[in-house]
């Protein structure tokens, strides 16, 4: 199912409803975990949450290395690095997919161009990719029953994995 870019407004912001930040569950300060916002790209609006999907190997789709691995947040594909003779440089051009993410640092990158951007609607991405805990979260893990929202916003149980449904095979993570 392909993504749908989000509609510009009267005053030519893109409306991105779809997202759900919640910045008051952390307990530390919010300045020290947020990212600066430097860079602003065009290209954000190309990616498609519906198919990102982080429980997979993190392994290149093309090389099957396991090293210096982007996913690109257009098609949700595994590629090995972001130089020009990589297989992630080479899938931006010809599938003109142009923002991919570390798996590692987190850091996100337009490609062929080869530029870091920061933007704070990246945050809820990097929350899926690396989520992260308080102690007080940890302390009160089996006292609470929690509902969450996926990146679809569909409901979920928290602590309750699905299955994975990989060609011809199910399975429980």
């Amino acid at each position: 199912m392909p993504c749908k870019r989000p509609v510009a407004d009267e005053t030519g912001s893109e409306a991105l409803k779809h997202l759900k930040i919640d910045d008051t569950s952390s307990d530390s300060d919010p300045s020290d975990t947020e990212p600066t916002e430097h860079v602003t790209d065009a290209f954000l609006d190309t990616i498609c949450r519906n198919s990102l999907d982080f429980d997979f190997e993190e392994q290149c789709s093309v090389s099957l290395s396991t090293t210096n691995i982007y996913a690109c947040l257009v098609c949700g594909k595994y590629f090995q690095g972001r130089g020009q003779q990589t297989h992630a440089y080479f899938h931006s051009i010809n599938d003109e997919h142009h923002v991919f993410i570390n798996l590692k640092t987190l850091h996100v990158y337009v490609l062929p161009d080869n530029y870091e951007v920061m933007d704070k609607s990246l945050n809820d991405i990097k929350d899926v990719i690396q989520p992260t805990y308080s102690t007080r979260d940890v302390m009160r893990i089996d006292d609470i029953i929690g509902h969450g929202h996926d990146l679809m916003g569909r409901p979920y149980t928290v602590g309750c994995v699905g299955l994975n449904r990989v060609k011809h095979t199910s399975y429980i993570n």
